[in-house]
């Protein structure tokens, strides 16, 4: 007698998988066909400190491919500015709201001289 498992469902064959939709085929086969038009394409930018989410975004490409369009330079700035804050905010205290600070304004390096002002003055 075929194990309970078996005689409970049909075995599964490739003609016999529902197709589901779920995620866009872009597979190593297809890597070098376009998307579809109707492809909703969003890059998210997350920040975790030991696996704990600290700060995340999420952009739509369209709204990003017009405001590179617009102003490269500065579309380039704001990204390298994610970067460029969690390196900085990465040892100073506060590190949550000094990222968030230092993201919204770009300040970080001035916070940089006031936070080890504040070191020293702690230690002094």
């Amino acid at each position: 007698m075929p194990p309970i498992s078996s005689r409970l469902r049909p075995p599964l064959t490739l003609g016999s998988i529902p197709k589901l939709n779920l995620m866009p085929d872009v597979g190593l086969t297809t890597a070098t066909e376009p998307l579809a038009a109707k492809a909703r394409v969003v890059i998210k930018y997350s920040v975790e400190v030991e696996g704990l989410p600290v700060y995340q975004e999420s952009y739509d490409v369209e709204k990003l491919s017009e405001e590179v369009r617009q102003n490269r330079e500065l579309a380039q700035a704001l990204w390298f500015r994610r970067i460029e804050c969690v390196l900085e905010s990465r040892h100073r205290e506060a590190f949550s709201a000094t990222l968030k600070g230092c993201l919204a304004d770009g300040s970080c390096s001035f916070r940089a001289d006031s936070s080890q002002a504040g070191q020293a003055a702690k230690a002094g």
